[in-house]
């Protein structure tokens, strides 16, 4: 990105030409690094001081939920991992969503591990429809089909392979009860 970025201003003077090249060839380039940046940002702000935001937004969660239902947070987020996927960009997701959830299972003794493992498996589907990667408008402009039309049909199937997937790796002992 920085070799890109001296490319941009040695070969194009002036910042308007340079936009101008950038939102042709590589538009999202720049934005998904401001992204991921200042997602680290917000985890580091997250997680600092006493008591934290994520501590204080955990304790809020604790609080909603009943204590029969907090004890399987980690296979309830799961089941609920795609179509969370599909609402949250991958970013979201990990460093906003994930977090969180692993700071309110260690209160019911969940394990980082199982919190991660059964969020992200099922997540991991739904990157295949959801609309915040590339590849999903590569595929449906392939198959000239609407963004609409393709999650209309792909919904249920990208959420049951992800119901299956979590139960999957309860059964094989991957993911912890």
């Amino acid at each position: 990105m920085v070799a890109t970025g001296l490319a941009a201003i040695i070969n194009y003077p002036g910042q308007k030409v340079q936009t101008k090249v950038i939102n042709k060839f590589a538009p999202a380039a720049f934005f998904i690094t401001a992204t991921m940046l200042a997602s680290g940002v917000f985890v580091g702000i997250l997680g600092q001081g006493e008591p934290s935001i994520l501590t204080e937004m955990s304790e809020v969660l604790l609080n909603l939920l009943p204590a029969a239902l907090a004890k399987h947070l980690h296979l309830i987020m799961g089941l609920l991992s795609a179509p969370l996927g599909l609402v949250f960009g991958g970013d979201a997701y990990l460093y906003g969503v994930l977090p969180l959830c692993v700071q309110v299972g260690s209160q019911y003794g969940i394990s980082a591990e199982s919190m991660g493992l059964a969020m992200v498996i099922g997540k991991n589907v739904a990157m295949i429809g959801s609309p915040v990667f590339a590849s999903t408008y590569m595929a449906i402009g392939l198959a000239d089909v609407e963004l609409k039309d393709y999650l209309k049909f792909a919904f249920v199937p990208l959420w049951v392979t992800s119901i299956i997937m979590v139960f999957s790796g309860v059964l094989l002992g991957i993911i912890g009860l």
